[in-house]
């Protein structure tokens, strides 16, 4: 059969960091297969002419060729082949039978500055090539991964399987990615602003914990690629590593009150939320700038913010569900840390479990820490005023 020239425009749409392999000396042509054919016009409707992206030609760049129809344009990297740019012509391949490629995955983990030689070293006794990217401290290939850590700290792990990569070369765990309409859910932030919440009221152990945190939007954007949520949807060994990375990174106020402290200041107001609400207040004025917004999570009538508030230079909004601001939802990490950390410092020092929440598995510990140290001791743990303090005496034997 006649073959007929067939003119194809063809634009190659590889990432802006992709980079070209140096090696000296003449490279044949190498078939690519598994890559979806990108930005191909035929000049000849019927003519049958495909078109195979190599992640090494760069985004903007615009080749023309010529290829015979049933032919494979095929990019090689010897820079041989049409107009210098190392595109030729092949037979097209039969069918392939090969499994098709994995899908790509990306995971971004923050690295303390102090852990990033450790991390290196760890690698550097691995299978991998170490290669130079703009802006990074390192960057490794291998087993079909690229991992890339920035001077900023972000650790960028790309591959189909990046947990795996974590898991076996890192101390880190993979973020908890929220669900999509739960990461769409959350509130764009424009401009600078401070989110406040609290932990700990509902628990019978351990503090009262306030948290507020100023960022803005550039930030915020970083906060929801890590995975930032509202704690509550947070395991609590992911809040503990999460509340690190957000300490170092936002300028941040915490207020907390042990239950000693707790139990002294609670009888002189009316009930906890003007206590909370002088909490807030306190952790929003370390960072207050005149004028700057404030988002706070509403625990009761707004008024009783505002009053406490007051003479603040500072734009108050307070809101239900007021998490689905990243700021708040920030917040509501580091105060959570505090809390765990908090409750783990007690149980330790007291050498008994003390549980999360309010419920019969809370008294009985309580109980336990009534037999072992007394019960003039319960209010150095627990709040007193809550009902399992009349629970714990029964089971604890102390009420006829």
């Amino acid at each position: 059969m006649e073959e007929r020239a067939l003119h194809v425009r063809a634009e190659a749409l590889g990432s802006d960091d992709a980079t070209r392999d140096r090696v000296e000396g003449e490279r044949a042509p190498r078939r690519v297969e598994g890559h979806r054919p990108i930005g191909v016009e035929l000049a000849r409707p019927q003519a049958r002419v495909e078109f195979v992206r190599l992640p090494l030609i760069h985004r903007t760049r615009s080749h023309a060729l010529r290829c015979a129809p049933g032919s494979l344009a095929v990019l090689s990297e010897g820079g041989t082949g049409c107009e210098d740019h190392g595109i030729v012509c092949a037979p097209e391949p039969p069918p392939s039978r090969e499994t098709p490629a994995l899908t790509q995955k990306t995971l971004v983990v923050q690295v303390p500055t102090s852990r990033h030689a450790a991390l290196r070293a760890r690698l550097a006794a691995g299978d991998f090539e170490f290669r130079k990217v703009p802006h990074a401290a390192f960057s490794v290939k291998g087993g079909g991964v690229v991992a890339t850590l920035y001077r900023s700290g972000k650790l960028v792990v790309q591959g189909p399987d990046p947990e795996l990569f974590l898991a076996r070369w890192t101390d880190f765990d993979a973020p908890e990615q929220a669900a999509p309409a739960e990461r769409g859910g959350l509130t764009k932030i424009t401009g600078e602003m401070i989110g406040s919440d609290e932990t700990g009221k509902g628990d019978f152990f351990g503090p009262l914990v306030v948290a507020a945190v100023r960022l803005d939007g550039k930030v915020a954007e970083e906060l929801v690629e890590w995975g930032v949520t509202d704690s509550k949807a947070l395991s609590d060994t992911r809040a503990l590593k999460l509340g690190v990375l957000l300490r170092a990174k936002l300028a941040h106020s915490v207020q907390r009150l042990d239950p000693e402290q707790y139990n002294e200041r609670y009888p002189k107001y009316r009930g906890l939320n003007p206590l909370l609400a002088d909490m807030h207040a306190d952790a929003i004025r370390a960072l207050a700038k005149p004028g700057v917004r404030v988002l706070v999570d509403q625990f009761a009538n707004a008024r009783v913010m505002r009053s406490a508030l007051r003479g603040v230079d500072v734009k108050l909004e307070q809101a239900h569900r007021a998490e689905r601001n990243v700021a708040v939802a920030a917040a509501s990490v580091i105060a959570r840390q505090e809390f765990l950390l908090a409750l783990q410092e007690l149980s330790e020092e007291y050498g008994v479990g003390l549980l999360k929440g309010a419920g019969s598995p809370t008294d009985r510990a309580g109980a336990e820490f009534v037999r072992l140290h007394g019960w003039d001791a319960l209010g150095r743990v627990a709040k007193l005023h809550f009902k399992n303090t009349e629970k714990v005496k029964r089971l604890a034997g102390l009420e006829r």
